[in-house]
């Protein structure tokens, strides 16, 4: 493979980056893994862990993002390409595609972005001959006003999606979620035009933002240094904050973590309640919420070094204090998915575009990331509002159980889940270390150790699993699991 190439295979989206990764041999691979160590600076370690056989794959589909956003990436693919046209590249195979970037440069157009026969293709590819449920036709039918769906698990909420961007107009509508995952599955099934809305922050409201010099997204899991921000307020060395006594890097981990949950919120200052909850001592409790105030307002005050990490949430609180950035006005249907897990900044930024028509998807009693400032924002637009109650994934023993386990909400449903009567399922109640049965389909669990233990234990008795999770640890975890089960580590 030719070093000028390798930069490309970071621009394709993650299905075409399978299809190609499962067409090059390992010496391939590891040049596509140098590019990234060359824009991300690997450390030796990291490097020789993700070098190896069995992970390589998915080190270099979770470095996409990272590599792309690099600040000399674009300059990169540019002379890539025209090397390309300099050695008479024949680019004749129609196996291989390359698509947009799930994080958009800035300045970009959705009208040159979108064409209709590439949104053609994912509508006719997705959807085929399926006809919507009377449930999804209601939807539809009311949908060019602002609409509030509430879908159960399994009630086709996907393909009402596809069916409202068909109606509404691609080039008029963006389908956006808080997971990247998401995202993904509606470039394929919904629309190209399908964004996380971290990266409609990134293309809209970076560019305006006193962060733009310094915003970097490969320090996502970073803190800014405890000295510096001490340094900046003035922290104590030890402060009593009732149960313990934390020292100076605590302190200032703790201030930035109460900018974190400020910049979720729907709040338009700091707050005491955004002061994380370890925090007992109510004198500790108003000294927290004066340095974070002035910790955010240092933040926007645009006199920062590389020592202060500027973070996604701080990008997302900045856009929705500021009603005047808005999207092109191109675009006139904003698609919100798993809205219950919408944060609170990004409610407000919906409240700044209320000219547009709002499209508001999700599950109201499957609110996951509340405790990321996430705000069930299913109750809170004045939209119409339409349900989807017939799951196709299980039968009525599951509906039954859910339907009585929804009974006992605070604000139980005003509707009941309905099934599919072709379907048989029941519900089994096991104990730690049980075998479950060959046939079983999925398996749902609270926490990360949950899932380890049972893969581990699965593995043992000889089953093949294959692991669903939104954290990537977990991911490759497992797979060293399965790794060590088959001898190969």
């Amino acid at each position: 493979m030719k070093s000028d190439i390798a930069p490309l295979f970071y621009l394709l989206e993650k299905p075409n980056k399978e299809l190609v990764l499962s067409r090059l041999n390992h010496d391939k691979k590891l040049e596509i893994l140098n590019c990234a160590s060359h824009f991300l600076v690997l450390e030796n370690g990291v490097y020789e862990h993700c070098s190896k056989e069995v992970y390589i794959d998915d080190a270099l589909i979770a470095y996409s993002d990272l590599v792309c956003f690099s600040p000399n990436f674009k300059s990169k693919i540019e002379s890539s390409i025209v090397s390309l046209f300099d050695s008479d590249f024949n680019n004749n195979d129609s196996n291989f595609k390359i698509f947009d970037k799930s994080i958009e440069p800035q300045n970009f157009s959705y009208k040159n972005k979108l064409n209709k026969e590439s949104n053609y293709n994912v509508r006719r590819n997705f959807l085929g001959k399926k006809k919507p449920s009377k449930e999804q036709q209601s939807a539809i039918d009311i949908c060019e006003n602002g609409l509030v769906v509430n879908s159960f698990a399994g009630t086709g909420k996907t393909v009402l999606a596809s069916y409202i961007v068909e109606k509404l107009g691609h080039d008029k509508t963006i389908y956006t979620s808080f997971l990247k995952e998401n995202s993904i599955e509606a470039k394929e099934r919904v629309t190209k035009n399908s964004f996380t809305q971290d990266s409609l922050a990134y293309c809209h409201a970076l560019e305006k933002s006193p962060f733009k010099s310094n915003f970097n997204p490969k320090n996502q899991n970073k803190k800014s240094e405890s000295n510096s921000v001490q340094m900046i307020l003035g922290l104590p060395r030890k402060l009593d904050i009732g149960k313990n006594t934390l020292k100076s890097y605590a302190i200032s981990s703790i201030v930035q973590d109460t900018v974190a949950n400020f910049c979720n919120s729907i709040d338009d200052i700091v707050l005491p309640r955004h002061v994380p909850i370890q925090v007992s001592n109510d004198k500790s409790i108003e000294l927290i919420t004066g340095w974070a105030r002035n910790y955010w307002d240092f933040l926007l005050s645009n006199s920062r070094d590389n020592k202060h990490v500027i973070k996604f949430h701080h990008l997302m609180k900045f856009w929705s204090l500021r009603p005047d950035i808005q999207l092109p006005q191109e675009i006139s249907n904003i698609i919100i998915d798993e809205a219950q897990d919408t944060n609170g900044a990004f409610y407000q930024i919906l409240k700044n575009h209320s000219d547009r028509n709002i499209i508001v998807i999700g599950d109201r009693h499957q609110q996951l990331f509340k405790w990321r400032g996430a705000v069930n924002t299913m109750s809170l637009f004045d939209l119409p509002r339409q349900s989807l109650t017939l799951s196709r994934r299980f039968g009525e023993e599951i509906a039954i159980g859910a339907n009585k386990l929804l009974s006992l909400h605070s604000e139980p449903p005003e509707n009941k889940i309905r099934s599919l009567d072709n379907i048989k399922s029941e519900i089994i109640f096991y104990q730690d270390g049980d075998v479950f049965p060959e046939h079983i389909g999925a398996i749902l669990t609270r926490t990360r150790a949950e899932i380890i233990s049972i893969a581990k234990n699965e593995l043992e008795n000889g089953h093949a699993i294959s692991v669903k999770t939104e954290f990537n640890s977990v991911k490759y975890l497992c797979r060293n699991i399965v790794a060590l089960a088959n001898g190969k580590i």
